[in-house]
């Protein structure tokens, strides 16, 4: 369950759309990016992790 589309957003967040994924989340860890992200597109608080900082482990050099 996704939706960007923000006119539809309120409609699942009052049908417990948030309540749900983050129950889900807690029981299913495995997918918790796929349930971070329906919850970042619903608009409601959730953390995210900086997976990348854009730092290279070696230099690069020419």
């Amino acid at each position: 369950m996704v939706s960007r589309n923000k006119d539809q957003c309120n409609a699942f967040i009052s049908q417990g759309a948030e309540d749900i994924l983050n129950l889900a989340l807690k029981e299913h860890p495995s997918i918790a990016y796929d349930v971070k992200s329906a919850l970042r597109d619903l608009g409601v608080a959730v953390q995210l992790n900086e997976e990348w900082t854009g730092k290279a482990e070696k230099t690069i050099s020419n």
